[in-house]
């Protein structure tokens, strides 16, 4: 067994590593690891005694060494990644998240969150569904709402499904209209795992990149 293990640092010895190196290296770098152990292989096979040469099933055993490798670096590697996918997914449940695209998805008449900062107090507040040549499709009334940020729960009729563009527009307690700038946002409800993760917002599957902001579900009076 001694010689045995002076024989394999000898030929670590030859590729320029020692044993310690050579483990460390394989523990920052599985494809170092997998290169060191076919230089190895090679190694011990041009070293060989040629009255005494590696016989097969020496041979044999160590390339099923590789092999199982191979094959537990692969598994790790698909574990670690679906575990870490699925516990960055399952954080976004029952959050609120904020999107960066500009148009609203309507489910059944549910169209999801807009969310607004109004400069000042207005006397009314309605936000236009608008087609996809900018005409407006539809009206939804708010009322009046103080200054500040704001969130509206969009609803209109059971049947309403599809996606919109959309425009707030503001009158000020002067008479003075104004739009607000809008930001569509949503309460995650699932998620879907796989090679391109999603999530399923206001009955939208959403890039996990669209997400400019995550927070707590807002209150509506």
């Amino acid at each position: 067994m001694a010689s045995e293990t002076n024989s394999i640092n000898n030929q670590l010895a030859s590729l320029g590593l020692n044993q310690s190196t050579s483990l460390d290296k394989a523990k920052k770098n599985n494809e170092v690891g997998r290169d060191e152990f076919l230089q190895l292989l090679i190694t011990q096979l041009k070293n060989q005694d040629p009255m005494e040469p590696v016989k097969n099933e020496e041979f044999a055993v160590n390339l099923a060494q590789f092999s199982q490798l191979e094959q537990l670096i692969s598994i790790n590697g698909k574990l670690g990644s679906e575990s870490g996918d699925l516990s960055s997914m399952a954080a976004y449940l029952g959050k609120e998240v904020t999107l960066g695209g500009d148009q609203v998805q309507f489910t059944k008449g549910d169209g999801g969150i807009v969310k607004f900062d109004l400069a000042e107090d207005a006397s009314q507040v309605k936000i236009e569904l608008l087609n996809a040549d900018g005409s407006v499709k539809d009206v939804i009334e708010m009322g009046e709402m103080t200054a500040g940020k704001q969130s509206v729960a969009l609803t209109s009729s059971a049947d309403e499904n599809g996606a919109y563009g959309f425009r707030i527009v503001a009158t000020s307690t002067a008479g003075v209209e104004f739009q607000p700038q809008g930001r569509v946002a949503g309460i995650v409800t699932g998620f879907i795992p796989g090679p391109v993760p999603v999530l399923l917002v206001s009955g939208r599957e959403i890039d996990p990149s669209e997400v400019t902001e995550v927070g707590l579900p807002s209150t509506f009076e």
